[in-house]
């Protein structure tokens, strides 16, 4: 199967991606290799802390969620 122009359905007619992409992924290797070697202090474990009444309301209104879930999903009565 082709295209209107000739080429086979799916093939790029500039080639591979790999080689058309080439210079691009260089480039971001470059940028995500300097930021690795620039930011060398690990982010700190809990980025956002959550106080216990809090938490245990967000446990429980999963659960809640997830019977709610349940019951409008369920085949029988």
């Amino acid at each position: 199967m082709t295209d209107p122009y000739g080429v086979p359905a799916g093939a790029d007619p500039r080639g591979p991606l790999q080689s058309i992409t080439f210079d691009l992924d260089r480039t971001e290797g470059d940028a995500v290799n300097k930021m690795k070697s620039t930011h060398l202090e690990p982010f700190p474990d809990p980025v956002l802390e959550v106080p216990d009444e809090l938490q245990r309301s967000v446990i429980i209104s999963s659960v809640d969620y997830l019977l709610n879930w349940a019951r409008k999903s369920s085949v029988f009565p």
